[in-house]
């Protein structure tokens, strides 16, 4: 992939601490994390920058952004190779918005048939997979300090649990878990609840944190799409 203006196709938003954290992929379905480089701070996405320049936000789950992209950014020994520095003086341009025909086939063109290399060899951080199953989405932190969903599901015949970032999810989970006492849905309860027929789901892996790099599910991605309103000063 050559530097200069890229169309996105964003799968995934997510917050990370008091920034966001964007991926996607290309044209050429090529993986890509657009990062700002600051001093003494992880390259994530600038909050500010999640506008376009008419202030309406296009940094968004299932938009195709445009975004001119400087220079690949992976640190030597780091998974974390798909790292794009992009120009902040350009504002992010919406392309489009892509629907669910448009979300299904490119979901399933992006399936990873080897998300070891994500979860456990760590040689990259970004994939797509399509679970077996989901077991149960844990929205019971949202009435503490800090609010940590989770998500378990079925993949590759294994029974994993991670913590969810994507800010989409975790404005429905704020939703459903005032219907329910303790804040956890099982799979039959999430179907209901979202009318879904298929579920995808983006993993990534944390930075570095105490020498280790943690998986998490960094999109949700239900067909039907599932709206949602999302409050960026509360995420």
């Amino acid at each position: 992939m050559e530097p200069g203006l890229e169309k996105i196709a964003l799968l995934a938003v997510t917050k990370l601490g008091g920034a966001l954290c964007l991926a996607g992929v290309n044209n050429q379905r090529e993986w890509v994390r657009p990062v700002r480089l600051d001093r003494g701070d992880w390259p994530l996405f600038d909050k500010n920058d999640i506008t376009d320049k008419n202030g309406k936000t296009v940094a968004a789950l299932n938009n195709v952004i445009a975004l001119n992209l400087l220079r690949p950014v992976p640190a030597p020994g780091e998974p974390h190779v798909e790292d794009w520095e992009y120009d902040r003086t350009l504002k992010p341009m919406l392309v489009k918005t892509l629907n669910d025909r448009e979300r299904l086939g490119l979901l399933r063109s992006l399936i990873e048939k080897d998300p070891d290399g994500v979860i456990e060899k760590k040689t990259r951080s970004l994939c797509l997979v399509e679970p077996e199953a989901l077991i149960h989405a844990d929205f019971s932190s949202v009435r503490r300090a800090k609010y940590k969903p989770e998500l378990a599901f079925r993949l590759g015949g294994k029974e994993l649990c991670f913590p969810v970032t994507d800010i989409h999810w975790r404005a429905l989970g704020r939703t459903l878990a005032e219907k329910r006492a303790q804040g956890i849905l099982r799979e039959k309860e999430l179907q209901s609840a979202l009318g879904y027929k298929k579920i995808f789901l983006t993993l990534g892996l944390t930075r570095r944190y105490y020498g280790k790099y943690y998986p998490m599910v960094i999109g949700v991605h239900p067909v039907p799409f599932f709206p949602a309103a999302i409050d960026y000063q509360n995420l």
